[in-house]
């Protein structure tokens, strides 16, 4: 600002003619001066520790002559399918096999989070082969996601192998879709294993594994998903004692409130009802019945 001047006229409000300026609109004092420290002041956070940085915040950074800030380094995650029955897509599939879509699916939820994702492939239900996977897996990557293999059948050898090479701090958590859910560690590597089932690792990957990465990146934000309140449209009936992520629609009715409608299958196997869902509806593990009009928290499968 000029000596003694005290406001500033917008050249809207101005006319020039032969080197002069007309004034159109006299300004009062103070008009259009923004202050020193009027939006930052010297000794002030620009941004926290453990803040995801977004396009708003490299601005805020630039704005203040920042071209370098101290960050996380960006992890390095794998993802593999583990089965002898699952088949490559694009590659022929024998009449004993299914179509893999895990990986495609858990790569793609993890994307979003910014890591480096590397992919393992399929790997058979083989001891020896998933034992020298897992130990190369624990010198390349600082997460490792896995799905199949950690329930109960005869070639469910994930888990154990894990546990031999190293701990799995807990097995089976009490969530609807995917109990069995594996937690462990390989030397530094951290192993989550998602169950076989193709919503079960849709679900798991978002509700458990996402919140881990999180974690890990340095984020102190809370990692809890984001969640509406609506009113369910059907009765519903049920065992307590898992909570449950049933899949379901949400719209708005007349008066603008949110209301629910689960869908009637909800098979871990089927996954056109996540591609036909844009929710999912949570049911705690300790309600085995709703009426219609009860309200329930919801998820909304873009948070």
């Amino acid at each position: 600002m000029p000596a003694n001047a005290n406001a500033v006229v917008m050249v809207e409000n101005t006319e020039s003619h032969d080197g002069e300026v007309l004034i159109n609109k006299i300004p009062s004092a103070q008009e259009n001066i923004r202050k020193k420290a009027n939006d930052i002041a010297s000794g002030d956070t620009l941004i926290s520790k453990g803040t995801r940085l977004h396009a708003e915040h490299l601005m805020l950074l630039s704005s203040q002559g920042n071209s370098k800030v101290a960050v996380f380094r960006k992890l390095r995650v794998g993802v593999v399918a583990t089965g002898s029955e699952l088949a490559a897509p694009g590659e022929p599939c024998k009449s004993t096999q299914i179509f893999e879509s895990n990986r495609v699916g858990v790569s793609s939820i993890l994307s979003n989070e910014n890591v480096e994702l590397i992919d393992f492939g399929i790997v058979e239900d083989d001891e020896a082969s998933l034992r020298k996977l897992f130990i190369e897996a624990s010198e390349r990557v600082d997460v490792m996601v896995s799905s199949g293999g950690v329930s109960v059948g005869d070639a469910d050898y994930v888990k154990d192998i894990i546990a031999e090479l190293g701990t799995i701090d807990f097995w089976k958590v009490a969530v609807k879709p995917g109990k069995p859910f594996a937690l462990g560690k390989i030397n530094n590597t951290l192993f989550c294993g998602l169950p076989g089932n193709p919503v079960s690792s849709f679900v798991t990957a978002k509700l458990l594994v996402v919140p881990v990465i999180k974690k890990m990146q340095g984020q102190v934000q809370p990692h809890e998903p984001f969640f509406v309140n609506a009113s369910i449209t059907t009765p519903l009936k049920r065992r307590a004692g898992r909570r449950d992520f049933q899949r379901a629609t949400m719209v708005r009715n007349n008066q603008g409130e949110w209301e629910v409608t689960p869908f009637k299958s909800q098979s871990s196997g089927v996954m056109t009802s996540i591609t036909s869902a844009n929710c999912l509806m949570v049911v705690h593990e300790d309600i085995s019945e709703l009426k219609v009009g009860d309200t329930v928290p919801v998820i909304p499968l873009h948070f």
